[in-house]
């Protein structure tokens, strides 16, 4: 077996763990802040000192929500046994949700490292065909 060149990229067991990991934390952060709002907390400013609020722009929004969002995942990673326990008895669907989707993650890889051996082997878009005899016209006797 020859060793790969550095152009084929890389290995589809890599990517597909790379894929698996980024989803898990994506999944991660939203177990998390489920956790924390079912905690009571809040990341929406109020008023202060009965001064009103304009309204944010969206980029601000944008920002604001990725700034809580990867603040909440951090937070609390200390707390991992009570958010993956609230998550189990609270939130099964999420639960569901989720091994569902790392398990698509997962058949997802083991296609495409299908796909890729049977492109490997040369015979990739090669199909076999029976070979069936040419049918010729019968003749039709006129007995009426």
């Amino acid at each position: 077996m020859s060793k790969k060149s550095k152009s084929q990229g890389m290995s589809i067991r890599t990517m597909t763990i790379l894929v698996g990991v980024v989803m898990a934390c994506f999944l991660w952060g939203v177990a998390a802040a489920m956790y924390d709002n079912a905690n009571g907390g809040l990341w929406i400013a109020g008023p202060v000192n009965g001064e009103r609020l304009r309204r944010p722009s969206p980029l601000g929004m944008l920002i604001a929500s990725v700034i809580a969002y990867v603040s909440n995942t951090v937070m609390y990673l200390p707390h991992l046994p009570w958010v993956v326990g609230f998550i189990l008895t609270e939130r099964t669907w999420f639960a569901i949700v989720a091994l569902l989707v790392e398990g698509a993650v997962i058949g997802f890889g083991f296609w495409m490292a299908r796909l890729q051996k049977t492109l490997d082997s040369g015979q990739a878009f090669k199909t076999k065909r029976r070979s069936r005899p040419i049918a010729m016209p019968r003749d039709i006797d006129d007995d009426d």
